[in-house]
């Protein structure tokens, strides 16, 4: 059963993109505040604003973090966008150095769990 939700605030998100590799505009930390707020949201954006990037991938890959078990459902054009996006989150997980001792109950380098 996933634990209760956290709040993920901007410094987490824009750090999490940097951890990552990408940069955290000024319109990332807006949408980030509009889903805080929103139950359900529309986001409108034309193209290289990062939606995919930021909607599709760093977002769900922080609630996940942020909420172990959590269920994301990705929604695309098409079955084949969907499985670019999840790989690119699975990835993003594996690939990238010090995501994983994000994840609350991951064991730590030194081999110890935390308490």
């Amino acid at each position: 059963m996933p634990s209760s939700p956290q709040p993920i605030g901007a410094t987490d998100l824009s750090a999490l993109a940097r951890l990552c590799g990408y940069t955290y505009p000024a319109h990332f930390r807006e949408w980030e505040q509009l889903l805080d707020a929103h139950h359900r949201l529309l986001l409108v954006a034309s193209r290289d604003h990062g939606k995919s990037t930021f909607i599709s991938k760093l977002y769900p890959l922080a609630r996940a973090i942020r909420r172990p078990g959590i269920e994301i459902l990705v929604i695309s054009y098409s079955e084949t966008q969907v499985m670019r996006l999840i790989v690119g989150i699975a990835d993003l997980f594996e690939d990238t150095a010090g995501i994983k001792t994000l994840v609350p109950g991951v064991v730590r380098r030194t081999g110890a769990r935390p308490r």
